[in-house]
């Protein structure tokens, strides 16, 4: 019951405890809870056994409300701010937060404030009487006096100073004091922690620096060890994948040509690199320029390609913020839109009457499965057309479309494939159009087997066939074919793998996470391997295509 667990309470004080002048309040507060305690009992009528976990409750909830009612020195460790008559003296005194923003504080008074806007001698000075509060506390303490302030950055462990009455001290103890030896002074009074917790600094029997914390002391002997040089990301094959993957549709095997390690990463090892950005955009939209741009110009490709007129989708693109506010977004909206339909006027004028089909494909060859579905077709071509500047993925796109498109099972369908899109003139840099015939492969089968041993290599291993870099060092090659000069074409490919970030220019094709995380340590990843699977690839591309004029 309440009283039992009293009386046990008051035997175990006298046993244990021991009573002086010092302890003498703090157990005359003790034995006042045990009595409230029995004359709950008696005032509720309860003589029931009480749990121990509410007896622990009940003393919790006594003792913190015991020590709220006593004056401002307890007896143990005070925590205070700096205000007038504070300052008592101690054997210690620790002052936290002596930082050079922070203290002395300023003062910043309304506009309204006649007083502040025109000081007389004699008004109130805040910074001053924070001066005074620092002198006083020095005064007070009478053994040890503890001075905390952030003095390196977190960003980069930079110095920054503290609050100048802090800094003023400093200067006069270097000025009336010295050590022996003409050791630096400042250096044995300031201890300078660490900017992380898990430095091996703090578990080297240093005095000044010293941490209970077990978790950082693992982390720190593992600081200690000596580095060693991470592997490759690869070292060996993985196991053929399951026959699954030998039924593939045409996009994902253009997917696996765009970016092979990435589509390796991802299908069969389940590593997702590349995060979705979900930041709002917080500055106004004035121009429309490369992703907007492209956004709002492939769909109204997609409206006029079905001859809807341009005028009806500019209130749409308002309503979905992808146009700059008011005039300057109709502007652009008008400039565009005459674009977007001289676009695809030549489109139609190289393709011919477009026919929509929605033609479902299913190939076999030899033990893979292909397939995929047509939406529409040209009157004499299988179009593709994209309004920006044609890349290598376009090209590899369109080529095994083409392909399959060649196989005498599909002889019913065009056998000539037109890409289309945008390249910059060599004289001003302005885009214009580009139109790229893919004529009949009479090897289409075997051209297609190479793609597909190629596409089972790379489920297995990091094949090194990058494409911007492969079609780049092929087109080079094929200009400086009489030449023989392959050094260009490798000097050609190794500026597209690396870029160039002098006066805006684009990242490199190696700046790709995934490509990074196989390939990053590697000096030379453009070696052998890569030229074959560059020339082996690019180079039947370039034999059957041409371009065309407007």
């Amino acid at each position: 019951s309440l009283q039992e667990w009293a009386q046990l309470f008051n035997e175990i004080l006298e046993t244990f405890f021991y009573s002086n002048d010092e302890t003498m309040p703090q157990i005359q507060v003790l034995r006042e809870t045990f009595v409230k305690m029995e004359n709950c009992q008696q005032l509720a009528r309860f003589d029931e056994p009480v749990e121990l976990p509410v007896i622990k409750y009940y003393l919790q909830m006594e003792l913190q409300r015991e020590s709220h009612t006593h004056g401002f020195l307890t007896g143990g460790v005070t925590f205070c701010a700096m205000l007038p008559m504070r300052s008592i003296p101690a054997k210690v005194i620790c002052l936290l937060g002596m930082n050079h923003d922070t203290y002395p504080r300023e003062h910043k008074p309304l506009s309204f404030d006649l007083i502040a806007k025109h000081p007389k001698r004699g008004d109130r000075s805040r910074r001053k009487d924070d001066r005074y509060l620092f002198l006083e506390a020095l005064l007070s303490a009478r053994e040890i006096l503890y001075i905390s302030y952030v003095g390196q950055s977190i960003k980069d462990n930079s110095v920054i100073p503290p609050s100048v009455v802090v800094s003023e001290l400093q200067d006069y103890l270097q000025a009336n004091f010295k050590l022996p030896d003409d050791k630096d002074l400042l250096e044995h009074l300031i201890t300078r922690h660490r900017l992380q917790a898990f430095s091996p600094k703090y578990f080297q029997g240093d005095s000044r620096l010293f941490s209970y914390s077990s978790e950082n002391l693992e982390a720190a002997r593992t600081l200690m060890q000596p580095l060693t040089e991470p592997g490759p990301f690869f070292n060996q094959k993985l196991p053929e994948p399951e026959e699954e993957f030998k039924n593939i549709s045409l996009d994902d095997l253009y997917r696996f040509f765009s970016n092979p390690v990435k589509f390796l990463l991802k299908r069969r090892l389940g590593i997702y690199l590349k995060q979705t950005s979900t930041l709002v955009e917080d500055r106004e939209l004035f121009a429309l320029k490369g992703l907007e741009e492209y956004k709002v110009a492939e769909f109204l490709m997609k409206k006029f390609m079905q001859d809807r007129e341009p005028a009806k989708f500019k209130s749409l693109m308002h309503a979905l913020g992808e146009l700059p506010y008011g005039a300057i977004g109709d502007c652009f909206y008008e400039h565009l839109s005459q674009e977007v339909v001289e676009f695809v006027k030549k489109v139609k004028k190289n393709a011919g009457a477009f026919q929509t089909i929605n033609q479902e494909i299913d190939v076999r060859l030899d033990d893979f499965s292909l397939t995929g579905k047509i939406e529409q077709i040209g009157e004499r071509h299988l179009p593709f057309f994209r309004y920006t500047i044609i890349k290598a993925k376009d090209y590899l796109r369109a080529w095994i479309y083409h392909l399959v498109f060649n196989l005498p099972e599909m002889e019913q369908l065009p056998d000539q494939t037109l890409l289309c899109g945008l390249k910059k003139k060599k004289n001003d840099g302005k885009r214009e159009w580009i139109g790229i015939i893919f004529k009949p492969v009479p090897d289409s089968k075997d051209q297609l087997r190479a793609l597909l041993e190629i596409y089972w290599q790379g489920l297995c291993e990091p094949i090194r066939f990058f494409p911007d870099s492969a079609k780049a060092y092929v087109e080079k090659l094929i200009a400086n074919k009489k030449k023989g000069d392959v050094r260009a074409a490798y000097k050609v490919a190794l500026g597209t793998w690396q870029g160039s970030h002098f006066n805006g220019g684009q990242p490199g094709e190696g700046e790709d996470p995934y490509l990074r995380l196989v390939f990053g340590k590697e000096e030379n990843p453009l070696n052998e391997e890569f030229r074959g699977l560059a020339k082996k690839i690019f180079i039947p591309i370039f034999e059957y295509s041409e371009e065309i004029g407007t």
